[in-house]
């Protein structure tokens, strides 16, 4: 439910009711059909999410992809801005070696002169994983191309956010 509904259900509720149910006999019953509609909506609103799958989290992260995701992550790597693509990394991803962490990260990535997608390719996706196949080619300060074909897994945030949670080379 957006903000906009909870301040006017907010309002109807905390506002109109008493003031409605101390005109008499019509306040009242105003008074309840203003509760029943908002409960009815409150119903509504979470039958929807929890049968259909409607939730308005469920929809922003519907309409996050993984593949956009990969694409935003490289670009903040090709713009230096290593804090935030460091947040499209996943705890567990962060830990797989023992000496990976923000430092290393960021020297790493500053050996790279930049980063190009040649292909992104979904695998598989559900509600909570995806795995996509991407070509990438790294053109490094030394001179050196490097490709690099991986198999990326991604785990959806509770934020609607994919995260990259491992990634092999195929």
């Amino acid at each position: 439910m957006s903000i906009t509904r909870k301040v006017i259900l907010l309002f109807a509720v905390s506002v109109l009711v008493p003031a409605l149910s101390s005109c008499q006999q019509a306040g009242k019953e105003v008074g309840k059909a203003v509760v029943g509609s908002v409960v009815g909506y409150a119903v509504s609103e979470s039958l929807d999410c929890a049968v259909k799958g409607e939730c308005p989290n469920a929809k922003a992260a519907s309409k996050a992809e993984p593949d956009k995701a990969i694409k935003d992550y490289y670009q903040l790597i090709n713009q230096r801005q290593y804090s935030e693509a460091w947040t499209y990394l996943s705890s567990r991803f962060k830990n797989l070696k023992p000496d990976n962490n923000y430092n290393n990260y960021k020297e790493w990535w500053n050996k790279v002169n930049s980063v190009t997608i040649d292909s992104i390719q979904l695998v598989e996706k559900d509600n909570h994983t995806a795995i996509v196949d991407a070509l990438l080619s790294y053109s490094m300060k030394d001179g050196r191309k490097i490709d690099d074909s991986s198999r990326i897994t991604l785990i959806l945030h509770s934020n609607g956010k994919w995260l990259i949670d491992d990634k092999i080379k195929n």
